[in-house]
């Protein structure tokens, strides 16, 4: 039941979990039907692949994406950030990037305690850094868009 049916409040925002093409395909058709002031996607944590572009002209004002974290967190493919970034920049809808994860790509540099490494689905080789000294950088900018409400 939606409570204020077709009336939502301009201060309503409204978000959802998408975490692969699965819960894209499941979730996006209901949530076009709901007319929230801003309506937003977090895809976080990111387990696959998401075409969002059919949605972002129309559905999708916003976009946080993010790998996941925990102990038994699994690594996210880099491939899988880089295409939601791009369909974000492509149809001008505002992208964030939370975070990797405790999983980030190898740079190459040397770490402070043993980490685990893993190949993600491109051949991208990534360690296990925690979520604080993965960061936040993709493709070497900080992404921090928010939606314009005014």
């Amino acid at each position: 039941m939606i409570p204020w049916g077709d009336k939502w409040p301009k201060s309503v925002w409204l978000g959802t979990t998408i975490e692969n093409q699965e819960w894209a395909d499941k979730r996006l058709p209901i949530f076009a039907d709901i007319p929230a002031a801003v309506r937003f996607i977090s895809a976080e944590p990111l387990l696959g692949p998401i075409d969002l572009e059919p949605w972002l002209e129309s559905t999708i004002d916003w976009v946080i994406a993010g790998g996941e974290s925990g102990p038994k967190a699994r690594p996210s493919n880099p491939k899988w950030f880089r295409e939601i970034m791009s369909q974000c920049v492509a149809k001008d809808v505002p992208f964030h990037f939370k975070q990797w994860g405790d999983w980030a790509p190898d740079r190459g540099k040397p770490t402070i305690h043993k980490s685990e490494r893993a190949q993600s689905v491109d051949g991208t080789l990534m360690v296990r850094l925690g979520k604080k000294a993965a960061g936040r950088h993709l493709g070497g900018a900080i992404w921090n868009e928010l939606p314009n409400v005014g």
